[in-house]
């Protein structure tokens, strides 16, 4: 490798004893020269110039002794700064970005060496025919541009290579077409001067064609997204086409154009493409099949392949005055989520959960299957649950400077319950029928009440329905029952009208409702010796309840009857008896109805 002669590094020197500009004899692979207090300024080479970096070794006590944040690429000056006394002459840098943007100042006593590592005398990042060593410390331009002033000439042949000699922002665009790799056009803009956002709302996993149309014939057009060149294709004087990489959601991809024109200078105009997600915020909660569960429907975007999956959160809600009588979980509703570093289950408050993640893979196991655009995901919550506010986050996962970036977009919110079984009930008739022989009509007492199954049966003394019957019944009637809307009083003939109120029973999850009937007779006095009883019982089975359960509101009318007649040898469903066993018989007639309910109601 043929080396430099010699190396000057420019920097400002005011004192004799700093004269001018500080020589490097290049003599070997090693460029020293010792100054002052200054140890050494060291260069070393072959190695990656992206990596080019100043350290600044220091010596003494309570210093730091390696300094090494402070890129060759972040600084803008350097300078020794001099004074009579030279403990206090010291070395000032400035850098321009980065997280030590800033001036630093070190005291020239203290430095032990400043070292340039991985300098290359003969390296050309940009390719504009300049070396970074000449650009970074002779010649004022970047060394990652080829065209420093972006006048569109490139550093080694512009006279003025940090003066632009363009005319910005001039307006030679007529307007930008988008198409996918299809040919299928998914933007666009008219007329623009300057800079363009144009926001896509469906971005395929392939690079975007964009059509630039200009509004006069133009020689060339140089395009660059980030520094680095797009190949342009001119299609005629006033059309050139060029291809953009895969957008990213979480980042905007400005395209820098220079349009050189037949006549005239150059104009510099940026097309900036956001690349938007498109999520419904529709969201629907259903009560799940078996009612023990709530159903949380959304819209998905199939179409975006970028979408990497959708997190179902929950959080408690309440019963108030809102949407379907409930209150959203305000934390909940107040959740702002855009972009991040961080993946949805780092970013919930305390309060929400992430209970499901449902990726792009496993989306199909949740379309409906009744409605092919929603998807379905169902909360085993339980029967009877608590209000839940729930809310469906659309997510894109991409990797954006070696780092993972997530771009979020939001339903609404929505609340609701898993709901309960409310079991109503209502007296219509009730009958009895006894017979010992053609000459004995016995005097009944029956009773009975309904009860949970994770209740106590009641006693027959507390039983709601507690009715007497004087000379029941007709000793001619066999085993069939006689219905009755009254009961009697002592033998006052039907004074006593039956309870004809509605009741109900609130029923948790795998709750069953029971009935209990007693039956007490006398026929005649007790000389007969024929006093008898009978208890029985009967249940309604949770399963089988909540398969006749309706939201809908129904008249009592039309609510199911349900006959009961029972013996000493059980209960029937059938008007007569003769199959629930020997005497005493007797009888109960209700409507029953069994509704599906929110939990508040």
């Amino acid at each position: 490798m043929k080396l430099l002669k010699s190396l000057f590094i420019a920097l400002t020197l005011t004192v004799l004893s700093f004269a001018g500009q500080m020589e490097i004899n290049t003599t070997g692979d090693t460029y020293k020269i010792n100054l002052m207090p200054i140890d050494s300024i060291v260069f070393e080479k072959n190695v990656q110039p992206n990596k080019d970096s100043l350290y600044l070794v220091l010596k003494g006590e309570n210093l730091v002794t390696d300094v090494k944040s402070l890129r060759l690429l972040t600084i803008k000056d350097v300078q020794f700064v001099p004074y009579q006394n030279s403990d206090e002459e010291s070395i000032s840098i400035h850098v321009g970005s980065g997280a030590l943007k800033g001036d630093h100042k070190f005291s020239l006593k203290d430095i032990e060496s400043i070292d340039f590592p991985v300098m290359n005398d003969t390296h050309d990042a940009d390719g504009d025919g300049l070396t970074d060593v000449y650009e970074l410390f002779y010649g004022g331009t970047d060394p990652r541009l080829k065209d420093t002033d972006g006048d569109g000439i490139n550093d080694k042949d512009d006279l003025n290579p940090t003066t632009p000699d363009v005319e910005i922002n001039k307006n030679y665009v007529a307007g930008y077409n988008l198409y996918d790799a299809n040919g299928e056009k998914i933007g666009g803009t008219v007329k623009q001067e300057g800079t363009v956002r144009i926001a896509i709302s469906y971005i395929p996993n392939t690079p975007i064609v964009v059509e630039l149309l200009t509004n006069e014939p133009v020689k060339t057009v140089v395009a660059s997204l980030e520094g680095t060149s797009i190949d342009v294709t001119k299609i005629d004087a006033t059309t050139f086409r060029f291809k953009v990489p895969t957008l990213k959601t979480a980042s905007v991809d400005a395209v820098e154009l220079r349009i050189t024109p037949e006549n005239g200078k150059v104009g510099i105009n940026t097309i900036e493409l956001a690349a938007i997600m498109s999520f419904s915020s529709d969201l629907k909660l259903w009560p799940a099949e078996g009612i023990n569960a709530i159903d949380v429907v959304f819209t998905p975007n199939k179409k975006d392949e970028r979408i990497a999956g959708y997190a179902i959160l929950r959080a408690k809600g309440s019963k108030g005055t809102g949407v379907n009588g409930t209150e959203n979980n305000k934390v909940l509703e107040n959740l702002s989520l855009t972009t991040s570093e961080k993946p949805i289950e780092e970013l919930v408050p305390e309060g929400v959960s992430v209970i499901k993640v449902i990726d792009r893979s496993s989306l199909a196991n949740h379309i409906s299957k009744d409605d092919p655009t929603l998807a379905i995901y169902r909360d085993p919550v339980g029967y009877r649950s608590d209000y839940y506010s729930y809310r469906v986050v659309a997510f894109i996962k991409e990797n954006i400077n070696g780092k993972d970036v997530y771009s979020y977009k939001m339903t609404d919110v929505l609340t609701r319950s898993s709901g309960k079984i409310r079991f109503y009930y209502k007296l219509i008739k009730f009958g009895t029928q006894y017979m010992k022989n053609t000459w004995c009509r016995a005097d009944m007492r029956i009773r009975a009440d309904f009860y949970k199954s994770s209740q106590s049966a009641p006693g027959k003394d507390n039983a709601k329905y507690n009715y007497w019957f004087y000379n029941s019944g007709s000793v001619n009637n066999k085993d069939n029952v006689v219905w009755e809307d009254k009961a009697d009083n002592d033998g006052d003939n039907d004074a006593v009208s039956m309870n004809q109120n509605v009741y109900a029973l609130d029923l948790s999850y795998g709750e069953d409702v029971n009935i209990i009937f007693w039956n007490d007779a006398d026929c005649g006095s007790e000389t007969f010796g024929i006093r008898a009883s009978a208890k029985q019982g009967v249940g309604f089975h949770f399963n089988d309840i909540i398969q006749t359960a309706t939201a809908l509101d129904v008249s009592e009318n039309d609510w199911e009857i349900y006959t009961f007649t029972y013996g000493k040898g059980g209960v029937t469903t059938n008007e007569s008896c003769s199959n629930c066993g020997g005497d005493p018989h007797a009888g109960w007639k209700f409507r029953i109805f069994v509704k599906w309910m929110e939990s508040g109601n």
